[in-house]
Protein backbone atom coordinates (compact mmCIF):
# COMPACT_ATOMS: atom_id res chain seq x y z
CA UNK A 1 0.00 0.00 0.00
CA UNK A 2 2.92 2.23 0.66
CA UNK A 3 4.37 1.98 -2.66
CA UNK A 4 0.90 2.31 -4.07
CA UNK A 5 0.91 5.73 -2.43
CA UNK A 6 4.04 6.79 -3.55
CA UNK A 7 3.77 5.85 -7.16
CA UNK A 8 0.45 7.92 -6.83
CA UNK A 9 1.88 10.71 -5.85
CA UNK A 10 4.88 10.74 -8.17
CA UNK A 11 1.91 10.18 -10.73
CA UNK A 12 0.54 13.30 -9.45
CA UNK A 13 2.86 16.19 -8.77
CA UNK A 14 5.16 16.35 -11.47
CA UNK A 15 1.71 17.31 -13.83
CA UNK A 16 1.75 19.53 -16.55
CA UNK A 17 -0.79 20.72 -18.57
CA UNK A 18 -0.76 18.17 -21.48
CA UNK A 19 -0.15 15.14 -18.84
CA UNK A 20 -3.78 15.98 -16.76
CA UNK A 21 -6.31 14.00 -18.52
CA UNK A 22 -4.02 10.89 -19.10
CA UNK A 23 -3.07 11.55 -14.98
CA UNK A 24 -6.27 11.47 -13.97
CA UNK A 25 -7.80 8.42 -15.97
CA UNK A 26 -4.26 6.34 -14.64
CA UNK A 27 -5.53 7.82 -10.96
CA UNK A 28 -9.23 7.24 -11.51
CA UNK A 29 -8.00 3.46 -12.97
CA UNK A 30 -5.86 2.67 -9.76
CA UNK A 31 -8.60 4.07 -7.35
CA UNK A 32 -11.15 1.88 -8.65
CA UNK A 33 -8.73 -1.15 -8.49
CA UNK A 34 -8.24 -0.23 -5.39
CA UNK A 35 -11.85 0.44 -3.46
CA UNK A 36 -12.94 -2.88 -5.54
CA UNK A 37 -10.26 -5.23 -4.09
CA UNK A 38 -10.94 -3.54 -0.58
CA UNK A 39 -14.85 -4.13 -0.83
CA UNK A 40 -14.24 -8.08 -2.05
CA UNK A 41 -11.55 -8.24 0.92
CA UNK A 42 -14.23 -7.21 3.49
CA UNK A 43 -17.30 -8.97 1.77
CA UNK A 44 -15.21 -12.43 2.01
CA UNK A 45 -14.29 -12.05 5.56
CA UNK A 46 -17.76 -12.46 7.25
CA UNK A 47 -20.09 -15.26 5.32
CA UNK A 48 -23.69 -13.89 5.09
CA UNK A 49 -26.08 -15.07 8.33
CA UNK A 50 -29.65 -15.74 7.20
CA UNK A 51 -32.47 -13.51 8.65
CA UNK A 52 -34.85 -15.17 10.95
CA UNK A 53 -38.31 -15.38 8.60
CA UNK A 54 -39.81 -18.92 9.46
CA UNK A 55 -38.17 -20.55 12.28
CA UNK A 56 -41.28 -22.93 12.07
CA UNK A 57 -40.61 -24.05 8.65
CA UNK A 58 -36.97 -24.68 9.72
CA UNK A 59 -37.72 -26.07 13.12
CA UNK A 60 -39.93 -28.71 11.17
CA UNK A 61 -37.20 -29.64 8.72
CA UNK A 62 -34.33 -30.26 11.37
CA UNK A 63 -35.69 -30.69 14.70
CA UNK A 64 -32.47 -32.16 15.95
CA UNK A 65 -30.66 -28.69 15.47
CA UNK A 66 -30.10 -26.35 17.56
CA UNK A 67 -31.55 -22.39 16.76
CA UNK A 68 -28.96 -20.10 16.89
CA UNK A 69 -30.87 -16.72 17.66
CA UNK A 70 -28.28 -13.63 17.68
CA UNK A 71 -30.09 -10.48 18.40
CA UNK A 72 -27.56 -7.56 16.88
CA UNK A 73 -27.95 -3.94 16.01
CA UNK A 74 -26.40 -2.22 12.89
CA UNK A 75 -25.13 0.38 14.94
CA UNK A 76 -23.73 -1.80 17.26
CA UNK A 77 -19.97 -1.60 17.57
CA UNK A 78 -19.80 -4.96 19.68
CA UNK A 79 -21.86 -6.26 17.34
CA UNK A 80 -19.54 -5.63 14.45
CA UNK A 81 -16.59 -7.06 16.38
CA UNK A 82 -18.11 -10.09 17.40
CA UNK A 83 -19.10 -10.81 13.81
CA UNK A 84 -15.24 -9.78 12.73
CA UNK A 85 -13.60 -11.71 15.64
CA UNK A 86 -15.61 -14.91 16.67
CA UNK A 87 -18.81 -15.16 14.41
CA UNK A 88 -17.25 -14.84 11.01
CA UNK A 89 -14.50 -17.61 11.54
CA UNK A 90 -17.60 -19.88 13.26
CA UNK A 91 -19.85 -19.68 9.98
CA UNK A 92 -16.81 -20.20 7.50
CA UNK A 93 -15.94 -23.23 9.21
CA UNK A 94 -19.15 -24.76 9.04
CA UNK A 95 -18.15 -26.65 12.69
CA UNK A 96 -21.87 -26.22 13.68
CA UNK A 97 -23.34 -26.47 10.39
CA UNK A 98 -24.40 -30.56 11.46
CA UNK A 99 -25.82 -29.35 14.77
CA UNK A 100 -27.10 -26.01 14.46
CA UNK A 101 -28.42 -22.57 12.55
CA UNK A 102 -27.78 -19.41 13.04
CA UNK A 103 -30.15 -16.37 12.53
CA UNK A 104 -29.96 -13.19 12.72
CA UNK A 105 -32.76 -10.73 14.25
CA UNK A 106 -32.34 -7.03 13.84
CA UNK A 107 -32.97 -5.53 17.22
CA UNK A 108 -33.21 -2.49 15.17
CA UNK A 109 -35.78 -3.13 13.12
CA UNK A 110 -38.29 -3.95 15.78
CA UNK A 111 -41.69 -4.19 12.89
CA UNK A 112 -40.33 -6.85 10.45
CA UNK A 113 -42.35 -9.82 10.59
CA UNK A 114 -41.16 -13.43 10.50
CA UNK A 115 -42.86 -16.63 11.47
CA UNK A 116 -43.00 -18.17 14.89
CA UNK A 117 -42.14 -21.48 15.43
CA UNK A 118 -45.88 -22.05 16.00
CA UNK A 119 -46.73 -21.12 13.12
CA UNK A 120 -47.85 -17.37 13.49
CA UNK A 121 -46.28 -14.00 12.30
CA UNK A 122 -44.82 -11.73 14.88
CA UNK A 123 -42.76 -9.02 14.75
CA UNK A 124 -38.87 -9.24 15.93
CA UNK A 125 -40.08 -6.89 18.64
CA UNK A 126 -42.36 -9.63 20.00
CA UNK A 127 -39.67 -12.27 19.66
CA UNK A 128 -37.40 -9.38 21.40
CA UNK A 129 -39.90 -9.08 24.52
CA UNK A 130 -40.45 -13.05 24.88
CA UNK A 131 -36.66 -13.88 25.42
CA UNK A 132 -36.34 -10.47 27.49
CA UNK A 133 -33.41 -9.36 24.89
CA UNK A 134 -32.13 -5.72 26.24
CA UNK A 135 -28.77 -5.71 25.67
CA UNK A 136 -27.20 -6.38 21.74
CA UNK A 137 -25.46 -8.64 21.43
CA UNK A 138 -27.09 -11.42 22.22
CA UNK A 139 -27.62 -15.00 21.49
CA UNK A 140 -29.89 -17.24 22.59
CA UNK A 141 -30.26 -20.85 21.86
CA UNK A 142 -33.40 -22.62 21.07
CA UNK A 143 -35.12 -26.67 20.18
CA UNK A 144 -37.80 -26.66 17.72
CA UNK A 145 -40.44 -25.79 20.09
CA UNK A 146 -38.71 -22.14 20.54
CA UNK A 147 -37.91 -22.65 24.21
CA UNK A 148 -34.55 -22.17 25.51
CA UNK A 149 -31.84 -25.14 25.56
CA UNK A 150 -28.99 -23.94 26.82
CA UNK A 151 -27.72 -20.59 28.49
CA UNK A 152 -27.61 -17.67 26.44
CA UNK A 153 -24.83 -15.11 26.46
CA UNK A 154 -25.48 -11.53 26.42
CA UNK A 155 -23.00 -8.61 25.53
CA UNK A 156 -19.45 -8.82 24.19
CA UNK A 157 -15.80 -7.45 25.87
CA UNK A 158 -13.43 -9.48 24.60
CA UNK A 159 -12.63 -12.63 22.64
CA UNK A 160 -11.00 -14.37 24.56
CA UNK A 161 -13.25 -16.98 25.83
CA UNK A 162 -16.46 -16.03 23.88
CA UNK A 163 -15.72 -18.65 21.25
CA UNK A 164 -15.37 -21.15 23.86
CA UNK A 165 -19.08 -20.06 25.60
CA UNK A 166 -20.48 -20.17 22.11
CA UNK A 167 -19.40 -23.90 21.50
CA UNK A 168 -20.39 -25.04 25.01
CA UNK A 169 -23.96 -23.74 24.66
CA UNK A 170 -24.27 -25.33 21.10
CA UNK A 171 -22.96 -28.29 22.76
CA UNK A 172 -25.39 -28.39 25.63
CA UNK A 173 -28.14 -27.34 23.37
CA UNK A 174 -27.28 -30.19 21.19
CA UNK A 175 -27.08 -32.37 24.21
CA UNK A 176 -30.35 -31.68 25.71
CA UNK A 177 -32.10 -32.02 22.35
CA UNK A 178 -30.55 -35.61 21.69
CA UNK A 179 -32.03 -36.65 25.54
CA UNK A 180 -35.50 -36.06 24.28
CA UNK A 181 -35.51 -37.60 21.07
CA UNK A 182 -33.79 -40.85 23.05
Amino acid sequence: MKYLLTFLCRLWLPWTRGQLPKQFLILGVLTLIILMSRTHQISARIPEMSVATDLKSFADQFPDKVVVLYFTAEYCMYCQALDREVLGPVLRSQDYEAISQFFRVQHDEPETKLTDFDGKKISNRDLIQRYQVDVTPTIIFLGPDGREVASSIVGFLTVDFYGAYLDQSIQDGRTHLLSKTN
